[in-house]
């Protein structure tokens, strides 16, 4: 379980990537229709070895096109997954589908 300070601390990392910088790391469109099952559980997070990272995508709001926002890499899968949340949350505002409950002691 993460800790409060924990929380804080990734979610201001993750925020202040989603605002600061939208660096293109891909400029095609996600794949149609193939789902491919996420092993970590957690959407928007991929193992790197033994680490996760968490990346948000998204049509750019300027220019339309496809962007990939690596969050940054985590220790766990759980703070990786939190990270996503919260950039989520912050991106579609209440139209968010996903809640921080999940996370909270």
């Amino acid at each position: 379980m993460l800790s409060k300070i924990e929380r804080a601390t990734i979610a201001n990392r993750a925020l202040a990537k989603l605002g600061a910088r939208r660096a293109r790391e891909a400029k095609r469109p996600a794949t149609q229709g193939q789902v491919y099952p996420n092993p970590t559980g957690f959407d928007g997070v991929d193992p790197i070895g033994r680490k996760y990272r968490a990346r948000i995508c998204f049509a750019d709001a300027l220019t339309g096109k496809f962007c990939r926002i690596t969050l940054g890499t985590f220790d766990s899968a759980e703070s990786a997954g939190y990270a996503y949340c919260v950039a989520h949350i912050r991106a579609w505002g209440s139209a968010s589908r996903y809640t921080l409950e999940r996370f909270e002691p």
